[in-house]
C-alpha cells in the first residue's frame, strides 16, 4: 500500500517552535487539497490524512497544534475515536470538525467525537483561521515586558526570580538617569521602581514618566521598606499604582504584575488598535514609525516601511458589497500578522492601507518576505455569503536610512505604492532616495 501524502511528509522538517502543525483529516481528496492549500497561505504547516488511523501513526512523531476532521463520512472502520486521539500522549490537542450537517444531532455527534469547534461546508476558511490564530497565540503568549530602575529596594531576589520566568522579560536600567532612551527602546507594560534613589525620590521619577507623551496610563509599582503611610500616600499621589514590600514573595511578586500588565493590555488593545482588525490604528502606527526611527537612529540600525493597498477594493464592494469587502480587509490583517515576525508592527493606515514596520533584516530579505506575503494573498480565496473570489495588493517599500524621518519613510513609501498601482497592481515596488535613482 503507498503511504498517504501525509505520511510521505512526515520527514520534513517542522519548525515546532512556530506551532503550526495541523492535521487535516478527511476521506475527500478534493477538500484536502483546497485546506491545504489555502491554510498554508497563511503560514500553516498542513498534513493531511484520509483517516484517523493514518493521522494516529502520524502523531506517533509529531503533535500538532490543531487537528481538522471532516465528519462528513463515517470513519467507523477506524480503532480510534477523535475524543482518545485528542488525548494522545496526555497533551489535548484541539478539535475542528467539518460537516455537511448543520443540525442538532450532528453537532451532537461532533462533541462526542472530541469536536471543540464545528464548521459546516462550505468551509469559511476566515472563521478557520481565526480559530487556528487564537490557539496559536495562547500557546505563545507575549511575555510581560518589565522596565526595573534599580535600587536598594529592587535589587533582591523576588526581582532576581523574575529572570527565571518565560513570562515575564526583564529590562534593568542602574539608576535613573537614563529613563527616556529605556522607555523609547524596551517600550515596557510596567516599570518597577524604588521608592528612594540617590539622584531622586521614586516618586518624582514616576511623575517625570507620566509627563511623557502615552506614558500616562503605565502601570508604575513601587518596592520600598518604607512604612509611613503618609509617606506612601505621596508616593501613589505622584503616580503610582501600588507599593510593594521589598521582601515581598517572588510569586506575589509576579501576581501584581500580571494583573496591572493584563489590564493595561486590556486598555490599550482598546484604544490604539483598529476595531475592524485588531491592528495597530492610524494613529499609533505613526507613533510607532517615530519611535522606531528614533531607534534606528541611536542604535543606528536599518529599517523597512512598507506601504499596502488592496488592488481594485471599490469593486469588491461594488460587486460583493461592503461586509464582503471587510472580510478581505480582515483576511489581509490576519494574513500579515501571522507572516511577518512577532517583534515587527503591522497596522491599519485607514480604508484597504495597512502600514508594516520591519527591523533586523538586510533590505532584499525584507523585500524577499513581502513578496511572499503578496503571492500568498492572491492565492487565498475569500468567501462571503454565496460569493467566492480572490484579490490583489500593490506595495511600496522604502528603508531607513535611505530616508531620515517618519514623513520621508511615509511620503516614499506611499510613492512607491502608488507607482506599483499605475504599473498593473499585485507588486512591490521600491522607493529609494533621489540620489541612488529609482
Amino acid at each position: 500500500m503507498e503511504p498517504t501524502q501525509g505520511q510521505q511528509e512526515l520527514d520534513k522538517p517542522i519548525d515546532v517552535t512556530s506551532n503550526r502543525l495541523v492535521f487535516l483529516i478527511s476521506l475527500d481528496q478534493e477538500l484536502r487539497n483546497d485546506l491545504s492549500d489555502q491554510l498554508g497561505n497563511y503560514g500553516f504547516d498542513i498534513l493531511p490524512f484520509p483517516d484517523l488511523e493514518a493521522a494516529r501513526v502520524a502523531m506517533q512523531a509529531k503533535v500538532p497544534l490543531a487537528m481538522i476532521a471532516d465528519l462528513s463520512e463515517a470513519h467507523d472502520e477506524n480503532p480510534m475515536t477523535l475524543a482518545e486521539l485528542k488525548l494522545f500522549r496526555h497533551q489535548a490537542v484541539p478539535v475542528l470538525i467539518v460537516s455537511n450537517e448543520d443540525g442538532f444531532l450532528s453537532r451532537l455527534q461532533a462533541v462526542r467525537f472530541g469536536g471543540d469547534f464545528y464548521f459546516q461546508k462550505p468551509v469559511d476558511l476566515f472563521s478557520i483561521v481565526e480559530v487556528l490564530d487564537r490557539l496559536t497565540d495562547s500557546l505563545m503568549p507575549d511575555p510581560y515586558r518589565v522596565l526595573v530602575v534599580t535600587g536598594p529596594a529592587t535589587n533582591n531576589p523576588s526581582v532576581q526570580a523574575l529572570d527565571d520566568s518565560p513570562d515575564v522579560s526583564i529590562f534593568r536600567l542602574k539608576g535613573p538617569d537614563h529613563i527616556f532612551d529605556a522607555l523609547l527602546e524596551f517600550d515596557p507594560e510596567l516599570v518597577l521602581l524604588d521608592l528612594y534613589y540617590p539622584e531622586c525620590l521614586g516618586m518624582e521619577l514616576s511623575a517625570v514618566i507620566r509627563q511623557q507623551d502615552g506614558y500616562g496610563g503605565l502601570p508604575i509599582l513601587f518596592q520600598s521598606t518604607e512604612t509611613d503611610p503618609i509617606k506612601k500616600g505621596a508616593a501613589l499621589k505622584r503616580g503610582g499604582d501600588e507599593i510593594l514590600s521589598s521582601s515581598i514573595e517572588p510569586g506575589d511578586l509576579y501576581q501584581s504584575i500580571a494583573l496591572r500588565v493584563e489590564r493595561y493590555r486590556t486598555v490599550i488593545s482598546q484604544t490604539v488598535r483598529d476595531s475592524l482588525t485588531g491592528l495597530f490604528n492610524h494613529t499609533t502606527t505613526r507613533k510607532k514609525l517615530e519611535t522606531e526611527v528614533m531607534r534606528c537612529q541611536k542604535q543606528n540600525e536599518m529599517m523597512g516601511f512598507a506601504m499596502i493597498d488592496i488592488d481594485k477594493f471599490k469593486h469588491v464592494n461594488d460587486t460583493y458589497g461592503h461586509s464582503a469587502g471587510d472580510r478581505v480587509i480582515q483576511n489581509l490583517a490576519r494574513l500579515l500578522k501571522q507572516r511577518v515576525r512577532r517583534n515587527d508592527i503591522v497596522g491599519r493606515y485607514g480604508g484597504e492601507e495597512f502600514a508594516v514596520i520591519v527591523t533586523g533584516m538586510d533590505r532584499d530579505s525584507i523585500k524577499d518576505r513581502l513578496e511572499e506575503i503578496r503571492e500568498d494573498f492572491s492565492n487565498v480565496v475569500h468567501s462571503y455569503l454565496n460569493y467566492q473570489f480572490q484579490c490583489t495588493f500593490s506595495c511600496g517599500l522604502t528603508f531607513y536610512p535611505d530616508h531620515p524621518g517618519a514623513q520621508e519613510l511615509n511620503d516614499a513609501a506611499d510613492e512607491a505604492m502608488y507607482r506599483a498601482k499605475s504599473h498593473g497592481g499585485n507588486q512591490v515596488q521600491f522607493r529609494l532616495p533621489s540620489t541612488a535613482g529609482q
